[in-house]
This record gives C-alpha cells, structure tokens and sequence, in this order.
C-alpha cells in the first residue's frame, strides 16, 4: 500500500504522526483485519511506499533516514520528531545559526530604512540627499536588501528542518529495507516533479525525476517545503541546476506517475483502490477579506500570492476527486455523514478536533495543539479505515500515546471533546 502525507504547515507533520501512529498501533495490537462490511485492519507492514509534500515531508524525511523501520523502530522515530518539533517550533534563538541570521536580518531592516531615510534627506545632513549617490541608494537599496533579506530566511529554514528531522542523514540507496520514502519538490524553473527516493525498491518514473545520490534526507524536507525564493537545494547538473521548490504545487499528495503519463484515474496508480491511502491535512481556499482584495489592487507580490494559492487550490481538488471515500482522511474537512446517532456522537466529537487543529499554523503551536493534531490524525484514519468505535480510539490513543511519551495526553484530548 502506498501512503500519501499532505502538506499543511505542522497539520502535515504533526497529522502525519498521528495517521502512521495508526498503522504501527494496528500491527502492534493485532487489531481484528476483517469487519462488518468487508473492511479490513492494516499493519505497518503492509506500506510499501510513503510518499510526501512539504509539511508531510518532515515526518517522511524522519523516517526516511531508517527506511523499512519496525513498528517499535519507527514509533521512536515519530517520538523523537515530536519532541524536536516542539522544543525548536522555529524559533529564532533556538540555534546559533539562527540567532546569528536574525540578528542580521534586524541589522539588514535598521540599515536599509536609515539609508532610506538619508537618501530622501529625512535624516542626516542636506548634502547628504543632495549628493549623486542618493539616488542609486533610493532605487537598489530595497532590492538588495530583499535579496540578503532571503538568503537569511534560507539559512533560517534549513537550520530549522535540519534539528527537527534529526540532522544530515544520507538517502539510503534502493533495496535498504522493505519500504521506500518518496519525498517530493518541484523545479521552479521547469515544473518539473522531482522525488528524493530513500530505500525500497528503485523508482522509475516516465515525468520528472528520481533523486538519490548526493542528497540528505534534511535536503529533502527543505526542497520539499520551501517557497519559491526561499531554499537552496537545487536539481542535479543534467536537470541544469534548477531551485527545487514546495512539491504541493505538482501534486497535493506527490502526484507520482510510474507507467504513463496519461491524466485519467484509470491510468494512474490511484485506480489502485485500497493500495492508495492519502492524509489530507490541507485547508481549502476560501474568500479572504476586503482588506486583501484592496491590497492586491496596490500590491504585485500580493496579486501572485494569491494567484499561487488558486493554483494550489485547483490542483488540491483535482487530487481528491481522484480518490475515493475510503482512500482518504481529511484532517480539517468535517465529517459530512453518519450512521445512526451513536456514530453521529463520536463523528461531531471528531469534527470538533478537526476545528481545533484547522488553525494551527507556524505560530500557534504548542503541546496542546500538537496533541490535539496528532489525536486527529489518529483518529479520522481510524474512522477511515475501520471505522469509530470507543474502545479502539481509547485504546488507540493510548498505546501511541505511550509511545510518544506523552502519556494519556491523547486520550485525554479526544475525551476533552465529549464535553
């Protein structure tokens, strides 16, 4: 079975944890593999292949650096993840690189408003804005200053990725364990998908490109959730050296076409029915306020941004009507049916995490969210899959939670919601 991790900030990473957390319970308890209406239990055992984008791509790097890891294996992987995440969460003095990058971005912002300031005569002695240089300082200084300024964003974000995926670990070669980690970029100049290949079996693909040699699993989670102007990790010198950038803007779910590059549903691997599961832990686009229209009438950056995000948003749709209802488990999209009043109970109950973790973003998190995205992704996999009864969430959420080390912190997240 191939599993496929969305983005969405640390919904993807966290939610990610969560939905694995659910396959490695599954194989670990032994939980009963045939049920009322056909459905059936997974293993660990039974992922063949975890293919990622940008958030999602955080926990896959994590794991892709031990491909082919056992239940207890990759249960420390995850923990470990979690508690690097939530003591870094990308703050500025966590590192010293980053103290030092954002010092120097504070330095870069004084300087370039006070040469602004002297240019235009505001401050400083009169000769000094009447002089010739002024006016080349009036028109290069912000421009340079947003190029510096980008640099030290860059050096910001691979600090960061590199301490919570647990540091420069090499893509393992194909054939290194029994399950392949597929994390994917674009090219910025090409659009081109390319996909940081970890262990398993050797990956062919007849759009894009396969990555393996000269890159870390770090590299991989940078390219992979990097915007465009913010990253370092380029493509190979036969693919000209190209920027990879965040790979949800070729596939919300790492769209991967191994045999033909044909767009039908038929044609691709998810007509694989149940071999396909995706975690979408991705929010859809919606009207944004007047303030931002107004500002996209002034303002060229705040036009492309939001003409990125309808792109994104289209190819997000595209991806889910590609998968059926039993392939997928939203994190954020509320429940939408139900099968009698009991069920009802257990689905609002979820509805109400699937708020709470909608608004967690790069600024909001904290132990509670995290819990609470993680319980989240455990338990809209478990409705998913098999379905939601009481005393398998319960049971669930408190073996992952033992193997987060976070005790009955999930369990109590998910009981918090019956009240």
């Amino acid at each position: 079975m191939r599993l496929l991790l969305s983005g969405g900030s640390h919904r993807g990473s966290l939610g990610a944890i969560g939905a694995i957390g659910y396959f490695l319970w599954s194989e670990a308890e032994d939980v009963v593999t045939t049920l009322p209406g056909g459905k059936r239990g997974d293993r660990w055992s039974d992922v063949s292949e975890v293919v990622s984008v940008s958030g999602g791509s955080l926990a896959n790097a994590v794991m892709a650096a031990q491909p082919g890891g056992t239940v207890e294996e990759t249960a420390a992987q995850l923990a470990g993840m979690r508690r690097r995440l939530l003591h870094d969460r990308m703050l500025p003095w966590k590192s010293p690189t980053r103290i030092a990058a954002t010092l120097a971005l504070l330095s870069l912002a004084a300087a370039t408003i006070a040469l602004l300031l002297a240019a235009f005569g505001v401050i400083g002695p009169d000769v000094l804005s009447q002089a010739p240089w002024a006016v080349v300082i009036g028109l290069t200084v912000v421009p340079i200053a947003l190029t510096v300024g980008r640099r030290l964003a860059t050096w910001y974000l691979v600090d960061s990725a590199t301490r919570i995926t647990g540091g420069q670990a090499p893509l393992a070669p194909a054939g290194t364990g029994v399950r392949r980690h597929v994390i994917s970029a674009t090219g910025l100049a090409s659009g081109v998908p390319y996909y940081f290949v970890s262990g398993g079996a050797p990956l062919e693909v007849s759009w894009g490109a396969a990555l393996t040699e000269g890159y870390t699993t770090s590299d991989a989670a940078v390219a992979s959730c990097s915007l465009p102007g913010v990253g370092l990790v380029r493509a190979p010198a036969r693919y000209r050296r190209e920027y990879l950038v965040d790979g949800g803007v070729s596939g919300v779910f790492g769209e991967q076409i191994d045999d033909t590059f044909v767009r039908r549903p038929s044609d691709t691997w998810r007509s694989d029915g149940d071999a396909v599961f995706a975690v979408d832990a991705a929010r859809h686009l919606v009207s944004d306020s007047r303030l931002a229209r107004v500002a996209r009438l002034f303002s060229l950056v705040a036009l492309v941004g939001r003409w990125l995000k309808v792109s994104l948003e289209a190819t997000y749709v595209n991806d889910l009507l590609d998968l059926g209802p039993e392939q997928c488990a939203r994190l954020c999209v509320p429940s939408t049916d139900g099968d009698g009043g009991e069920l009802d109970d257990r689905r609002r109950r979820l509805d109400r995490l699937k708020e709470r973790n909608a608004v967690l973003g790069l600024t909001s998190l904290s132990n509670a969210t995290a819990t609470a995205a993680i319980a989240t992704g455990f338990v809209a996999t478990l409705d998913v899959r098999i379905g939601l009864d009481d005393d398998r969430i319960e049971d669930g959420l408190r073996w992952l939670g033992a193997q987060l080390g976070v005790g009955d912190d999930l369990l109590a997240c998910w009981q918090k919601t019956a009240s």
